[in-house]
């Protein structure tokens, strides 16, 4: 029996597996491998939550919406 899960995803209940649907590529984990992989996706958010910074412009004539995102590298202190 399929579950269906947020964002199109889903679980294979009776194969213990979770399928995510990206458009073009669905990635398949086992309920084990999914907790690996979340850990990973975890890491990688981390990362980018703490170096990502992101600035928003609207237009105010048109009201078109921007987003700009900028990659802040770590300091050479950072690194050691």
């Amino acid at each position: 029996m399929n579950i269906p899960l947020p964002h199109g995803a889903t679980i294979e209940d009776e194969k213990q597996v979770i399928t995510l649907d990206l458009g073009m590529i669905q990635l398949k984990f086992s309920f084990e491998e999914w907790e690996d992989f979340v850990e990973i996706i975890s890491d990688i958010d981390s990362v980018f939550q703490s170096k990502v910074s992101a600035e928003a412009y609207k237009c105010p004539s048109c009201g078109t919406a921007k987003s700009f995102y900028d990659y802040n590298e770590p300091d050479e202190d950072e690194y050691n």
